[in-house]
């Protein structure tokens, strides 16, 4: 095990002292670091390439932003995006 990132075999973590600089085969959208050969990454596009632990410090709204999907918000079996959503959450808060 590494004392350094704690991994088992030679998958080090990136920035560990211990990583070989290997093959380059992307770089992380998330943090512009390389991504080496035999680095556990995630790819959602042909381009869009994570580090696995970037994205695991990712929150669960900012994992949908890269993935990317719409943010709304549903009411009685209607969808309005968010822009909408805040709109109309200032106007009723006006009137209140």
């Amino acid at each position: 095990m590494c004392e350094y990132c704690h991994c088992i075999g030679n998958n080090h973590a990136t920035g560990c002292p211990n990583a070989s600089d290997g093959k380059i085969i992307d770089r992380c959208f998330i943090c512009g670091e390389a991504i080496y050969e035999g680095n556990t990454m995630y790819r959602f596009t042909d381009d869009d390439a994570i580090h696995a632990d970037c994205l695991e410090r990712l929150t669960p709204e900012e994992v949908f932003d890269v993935m990317g999907a719409d943010l709304s918000t549903s009411f009685a079996n209607q969808t309005i995006d968010a822009e909408t959503f805040c709109k109309a959450f200032d106007v009723w808060a006006e009137e209140a």
